[in-house]
């Protein structure tokens, strides 16, 4: 498919597909990610109004490819830094209890729980430890960008309340990875 006969030259998706022509990143990376850096610069001021479930620009993005023949990971590094100088972004391992935190965290100190994304290998959030379970039921749950949530939290935070919810993530990964490791009641969760 050609991704660039998708959007006008003009716009931030074209402008940014033309800036990493010169990169040997897929086509089809580029499209995407500069989805993903939308959907964080719109945050939930931009929505689909539903009734009764408004619809965000949140983005769950998976680059899916063999290892070390389509860039992947340059992909998502080249947005990052971008997105990098306006939206703080989560760069690396992070575990369930950690990311309810900096979503309260978030609330506390703008009003909503806001929070971005971009981890280049995809084992990096989703590893086989054991605390790592309960992280795609968890982004599961963040991904339809509840008004307000609330979690037990642990002994030493308390209850951790989040407004306005709003997540982005973007990833990589092997087919071989994601068939191995990704257990099958995840895709039944509704996470995949």
């Amino acid at each position: 498919m050609n991704y660039k006969k998708l959007v006008p030259k003009d716009s931030f998706i074209g402008q940014y597909m033309e800036y990493m022509s010169v990169v040997e990143t897929a086509e089809s990376y580029d499209f995407w990610c500069a989805h993903w850096a939308i959907g964080v610069g719109c945050g939930r001021t931009v929505f689909v109004d539903r009734p009764n479930s408004p619809v965000f620009l949140n983005w769950y993005i998976i680059l899916a490819a063999e290892s070390g023949t389509t860039r992947k990971s340059t992909a998502i590094n080249s947005i990052r830094k971008i997105v990098n100088e306006t939206h703080p972004i989560i760069t690396g391992k992070t575990s369930p209890e950690n990311l309810e935190l900096l979503l309260h965290r978030s609330t506390i100190a703008t009003g909503e729980a806001n929070i971005a994304l971009a981890i280049s290998e995809l084992v990096t959030i989703l590893g086989r430890e054991g605390y790592m379970h309960t992280m795609p039921g968890l982004l599961t749950d963040l991904y339809d960008c509840p008004e307000v949530r609330k979690s037990p939290g642990t002994i030493n935070s308390g209850e951790l309340i989040q407004n306005n919810v709003y997540v982005n993530f973007l990833s990589a990964s092997t087919p071989s990875w994601l068939v191995t490791a990704i257990n099958p009641s995840v895709i039944e969760g509704g996470f995949t």
